[in-house]
């Protein structure tokens, strides 16, 4: 899955940064449920994206507290 959601991305680069505006991601994980996370690191924050490519929401912001990101540089995800 992992290969598919990065070919999505990339097959999507045109639509998805007209809707997110990545600044160096820098990261990629698919969940059970298939949404794919990707830590946009320059913007500190995660976007989120439905198996189809389309965004669904991004959280995070820059800072030391929760919910916060200093340039994240990865992502995983677990099953639950």
């Amino acid at each position: 899955m992992f290969l598919k959601a990065s070919r999505l991305i990339a097959a999507k680069t045109s639509t998805l940064l007209s809707n997110s505006q990545f600044n160096i991601p820098s990261g990629i994980a698919v969940d059970s449920t298939q949404n794919i996370y990707v830590a946009d690191s320059n913007n500190h924050r995660i976007e989120v994206f439905d198996s189809a490519g389309n965004f669904k929401f991004k959280f995070g912001s820059s800072g030391s507290g929760n919910g916060q990101f200093s340039y994240p540089f990865g992502i995983a995800v677990d099953s639950s």
